[in-house]
């Protein structure tokens, strides 16, 4: 797979890559790793939330619980 990075965001890549002395195609691999995990973490808690909800289940605050833990 190939991808068109624009001028300006490969110069930046490159620049920020240079001050961590890395190769700028491993900064750009790790960076989308990290990203694309973030993304399907988000995703499976919206769902997890979701589901939560619709099984009639609430939350409990903060407030709550520090008044239940006598915080």
């Amino acid at each position: 797979m190939q991808i068109e990075i624009p001028k300006d965001l490969e110069k930046l890549l490159v620049d920020v890559s240079k001050k961590f002395s890395l190769d700028p195609s491993s900064m750009a691999l790790k960076a989308l790793e990290e990203y694309l995990e973030d993304q399907h973490d988000y995703h499976v808690a919206v769902n997890a939330y979701n589901e939560y909800i619709q099984n009639g289940r609430k939350g409990t605050s903060l407030s709550d619980v520090k008044k239940e833990l006598g915080l």
